[in-house]
């Protein structure tokens, strides 16, 4: 009987000794469990910074991209705004030529008009003084 006791009482030692190790790994897991998400929780920081950082690397190189095709899409404007001025210089120029040609020719006209009844006079004033300087 008594043997039975001590039996008994060993088991039920061995028992919480057994309950006793298993709240310890318990602990021990929780306690490694909390040190992790210690861990994670210093290291967020530092990862959500780098992930942050990365974000705004990417987010400058993109707005470099979109700056540069501004600046390209930009300078073909310019480009085309200058041919565009270029060809109507250039029309203008040969509007102003033609202009000018046309004017030329009028003035040629008008000469040419005025000029022959003056020459014809002056031919016979030419004439007529010759004529009168003969005579003195």
């Amino acid at each position: 009987m008594l043997l039975l006791l001590l039996l008994l009482l060993l088991l039920l030692l061995l028992l919480l000794l057994l309950l006793l190790l298993l709240l310890l790994l318990l602990l021990l897991l929780l306690l490694l469990l909390l040190l992790l998400l210690l861990l994670l929780l210093l290291l967020l920081p530092l990862l959500l910074l780098l992930l942050l950082l990365l974000l705004l690397l990417l987010l400058l190189l993109l707005l470099l991209l979109l700056l540069l095709l501004l600046l390209l899409l930009l300078l073909l404007l310019l480009l085309l705004l200058l041919l565009l001025l270029l060809l109507l210089l250039l029309l203008l120029l040969l509007l102003l030529l033609l202009l000018l040609l046309l004017l030329l020719l009028l003035l040629l006209l008008l000469l040419l008009l005025l000029l022959l009844p003056l020459l014809l006079l002056l031919l016979l004033l030419h004439h007529h003084h010759h004529h009168h300087h003969h005579s003195q």
